[in-house]
C-alpha cells in the first residue's frame, strides 16, 4: 500500500519565499521558468520545476523535490494578510 500524499503546510516565518511541491495546490504553473534556489543552510539547493500562482498568491515556485509545501509569512503580508505571534 502507497503512504498518502502529506497535506501539511507550513507558514514560515524565516523564509521569504513560497515553495510549493503538490502541484494540486498551483492554480497556474509555467514550467518554462526553472531555476534553483540555494537552501538556508547555503550548501544544498533546491530545483525550482515552474513559477506561477496559488489563488492571489503569485511568485509560486514548484519545486517537486521539496519535503513540504512552505508559505512565507512575510509573503502574506505583503498582499494584506496580518500575523500575530
Amino acid at each position: 500500500m502507497q503512504a498518502a500524499a502529506s497535506s501539511l503546510l507550513l507558514l514560515d516565518s524565516g523564509a521569504n519565499r513560497i515553495i510549493i511541491k503538490n502541484r494540486k495546490l498551483m492554480t497556474t504553473i509555467d514550467r518554462s521558468k526553472t531555476s534553483n534556489l540555494r537552501t538556508a543552510d547555503s550548501k544544498n539547493s533546491l530545483h525550482v520545476d515552474g513559477i506561477g500562482t496559488i489563488g492571489i498568491l503569485e511568485d509560486v515556485k514548484f519545486c517537486e523535490r521539496a519535503t513540504t509545501d512552505l508559505i512565507a509569512v512575510s509573503k502574506l503580508g505583503q498582499i494584506g494578510f496580518k500575523t500575530s505571534f
